[in-house]
């Protein structure tokens, strides 16, 4: 990395601001080719400096304000700079020209996080967790990325690591003097030791679920009979009508979705077709996709009509959810109601009158959601949201689990091969082993400037 790089770290649209990022050995010499300070004293590290922008033959393209940042406390652990000009794409590209005849050459699509990482400025979770803060729909996809920023991951795989590696070391002492017995205190002192590490892998690896709902969006299926207001419910909480309603039972007979942030978090809710018995092909299809709905989905609202009595149906619709995470919505309880609530309770823990018509009730429905998903993530905790290092957690825990069986057998040359194996494979996830074909597969995802 003895080159210097520049690129554009806004997008190429008229904008107010314009940021342009260079970090190699010439950051400095390049910006002082290009911005001028109006007092002297030229750039003072981490200061902002105001001045004119302008090209190798001093023509004068724009005024803003420079920054430099010398090694290795800067975003790539090298000397870098910022220029911090007007948003215009002719601008931006008048003083990258300026870099790049200086010496500065194009950056590549994350080059100044690869940068960071191989300079040990950040693990590689660290550098997946800027692209998730980058990409973040919500501020509890965004806080979650933030933990995974300040290492919080990084640091409980690094300490599983080094304890595996420990295991490893000390299982290779006695595989290499087999001659000297070795105490079965020590064997189950092992095995504690190996089930704790398995147990922490799982943990991390059973966060996914809920860390890719948090990031992509929690998918929530909302059922009943026909006519009980599934699809009022979605345009209620989508605040228009996405969804006909007609007083017709069975006018739903696809899936429909639509997305709202509550509490931070994002929902993407799911008005799916009447569950009841019926001869009409169309409708079975309707029916069956709604039931597939139900059981994909992290949370399912069970919708009743809270004027009605309940019927057959709505008890199909109650085992259809049974076992789910189930919210018992009673709907139209801006009506006189007949519905025998006492029996909803003894079913479903959350039972929620609303009015889809009115909007009454809705709110509490959407703060009783967003707190069931935000209370999931303890504070200092990190849920994984990356499939790749689910996987990854995956594969190490498989390993533990061969390596626990084989110390039950005392076989201590296959569990060092296992435990060995885990190590390398959580290396992959905080970059201590990543191939170069996984280095790049992440940060082909970065944009240009990142």
């Amino acid at each position: 990395m003895t080159d210097t790089i520049a690129a554009a770290a806004t997008p190429p649209v008229p904008s107010a601001i314009g940021i342009i990022r260079i970090s190699g050995p010439q950051a400095l010499s390049l910006l002082q080719g290009v911005v001028h300070p109006r007092k002297k004293g030229g750039f003072l590290p981490r200061h902002m400096t105001f001045g004119g922008i302008y090209t190798q033959t001093g023509l004068r393209i724009d005024e803003g304000l420079a920054v430099y940042m010398p090694a290795p406390a800067s975003y790539t652990g090298e000397d870098t700079a910022e220029i911090y000009c007007h948003g215009s794409p002719g601008i931006l590209a008048a003083v990258l020209e300026t870099l790049f005849a200086a010496g500065a050459r194009q950056a590549e699509p994350g080059e100044f996080t690869r940068r960071a990482f191989l300079n040990g400025r950040m693990d590689l979770s660290q550098s997946e967790a800027v692209i998730d803060l980058i990409e973040s729909e919500t501020s509890a996809a965004a806080a979650n990325a933030a933990a995974q920023l300040q290492g919080v991951l990084g640091k409980r795989l690094t300490a599983v690591r080094e304890e595996l590696i420990l295991i490893a070391s000390q299982l290779s002492a006695m595989i290499d003097f087999p001659d000297e017995e070795v105490p079965e205190l020590e064997m189950q002192e092992l095995r504690e030791k190996l089930t704790v590490l398995c147990e922490t892998v799982g943990r991390l690896r059973g966060s996914y679920t809920r860390g890719a709902a948090l990031k992509n969006g929690v998918p929530c299926a909302i059922t009943g009979k026909p006519n009980v207001g599934k699809s009022s419910l979605l345009n209620a909480f989508a605040g228009f009508e996405r969804a006909i309603v007609t007083e017709i039972p069975g006018t739903t007979r696809d899936v429909l979705e639509y997305s709202v942030v509550s509490g931070g978090v994002k929902f993407s809710f799911f008005d799916t077709a009447g569950i009841r018995d019926t001869e009409d092909a169309v409708e079975k299809i309707g029916v069956a996709r709604a039931t597939d709905a139900v059981r994909s989905a992290s949370a399912v609202l069970a919708v009743f009509d809270g004027s009605r009595p309940l019927e057959p149906e709505d008890e199909i619709v109650m085992q259809a959810v049974d076992g789910r995470d189930a919210w018992c919505v009673i709907n139209k309880c801006d009506l006189p109601q007949r519905i025998e609530e006492s029996a909803l309770r003894a079913r479903f823990a959350r039972v929620f009158p609303v009015s889809a018509a009115s909007g009454l009730g809705i709110d509490a429905l959407l703060s009783s959601l967003a707190a069931q998903f935000t209370a999931s993530r303890e504070a200092g905790e990190s849920l994984i949201t990356n499939p790749r290092q689910a996987h990854a957690l995956e594969r190490a825990e498989a390993a533990l689990r061969r390596a626990l069986d084989a110390a039950e057998l005392l076989t201590a040359d296959v569990v060092c091969t296992d435990v060995e194996e885990a190590a390398a494979i959580i290396g992959e996830i905080t970059g201590q082993t990543a191939s170069e074909e996984i280095l790049e597969q992440i940060f082909s995802r970065f944009c240009v400037g990142k």
